[in-house]
Parts: C-alpha cells; structure tokens; sequence
C-alpha cells in the first residue's frame, strides 16, 4: 500500500499486491517490473541497406532492426509512395491522434482513407528474421526484387531501389501528386490553411 492509502502494485516482484488493482494493471500491460514508470524514448531508425524480396516475397532485415520495430510491426503506404515499417506501438499512437478528431470532420474522414487504405498489420519475423510482405501492398508501393531500407527516424522506409536513386536526384518533385493530396486532407483535418505549391 501507497502513502495515503493508494494501493501501488508490488515494485519488488511479478505480481502486484491486490488483486482489483493488478487486474487493471494488467489490462493496462503495467503489473509486470514497474520500477521505471517513466516513458522510455523508442530506438530511432537510422541509415540504408540494400535487401532484395524472394519469390515468396519474404525480406530480410537486420538484427538491429528487427529489434526495434519490436514483434509486431505494420507496413504502410507513405505520403511519398515509399513502404514504411513502424513499430506496433507507434503506429497505433499515429491512428489515435488521427482518430481523436471529430467523425464529422470531412479533412479527417479523407486523410484516414488514405493513410489507412493501404496497411499491413500483425506482421512479425520468422526464425531466419525475414517478414512476409503481402502481394497486394507490395504492388502499390512498386517494389520489385532490389530494394532500400532506409532508416527515417520512427520508421524504416522500404524503396524499390530504382525509385529511390530518382527519389535522391530530386526529392521534392518525387511523388509530389500523391504527397498534394494527403497534405491536403492532412491540413483540411487540422483546420490550418492550404500551401500553395
């Protein structure tokens, strides 16, 4: 028991001293080891690879990466038309913040249908640390056997290694229709101004 008469789950061990609180510490993924209640900063992602997809579609990521996107990670489609991998965590955090907006915002109806339309979730690695990309989502990304991971702070990006060296000779026309109509929807949700481009 706290000071005051708190009830605090048991610091020392695995379990958590009275049974109404440790159920809703449980719930809450807490009961276990909780002698640093502060909120840890996730590993960044950083530098690029290059990797290639088997017929199977499966990748290989590095050990580094594969600890920090964690054992259940989502690929996305990005703004850009890149793949991004997120660790579970994070991306759920992305969604609420994108969900937290009023239903009957029309920017947020549009920015989620297209940020959310083109996801993998519940991907993990097998024992040889390669993950299976879905058909459906590799097509829309344009990915073919060579590609780049790209490490991008809080996401590994996947590119098709063609489109990456065009995205490197001139990153701020690449993929700039898709990008347009996301940043529009994105700032319509928000409630700040259009850019002129």
């Amino acid at each position: 028991m706290g000071q005051g008469g708190v009830l605090y789950p048991d610091l020392a061990g695995d379990q958590c001293k009275d049974a109404e609180v440790a159920q809703i510490f449980q719930r809450r993924g807490k009961c276990k080891r909780m002698a640093n209640t502060e909120k840890s900063t996730p590993k960044r992602f950083y530098g690029n690879s290059e990797a290639t997809i088997d017929d199977k579609g499966r990748i290989l990521v590095d050990k580094k990466n594969r600890d920090r996107l964690g054992r259940d990670f989502i690929a996305a489609l990005t703004p850009t038309g890149c793949l991004a991998l997120y660790p579970l965590d994070m991306w759920e955090a992305k969604v609420e913040d994108m969900l937290s907006y009023d239903s009957m915002n029309q920017g947020r109806e549009h920015y989620t249908r297209l940020m959310l339309n083109h996801v993998a979730d519940e991907l993990n690695f097998d024992g040889q640390g390669r993950f299976v990309l879905p058909y459906k989502i590799k097509l829309k990304a344009g990915l073919a056997k060579d590609i780049v991971l790209n490490g991008a702070g809080d996401r590994l990006e996947i590119w098709d290694k063609e489109e990456f060296d065009k995205y490197d000779l001139s990153p701020y026309e690449y993929g700039v229709e898709r990008w347009k109509k996301i940043d529009k929807a994105y700032r319509m949700m928000k409630g700040v101004g259009e850019l002129r481009y």
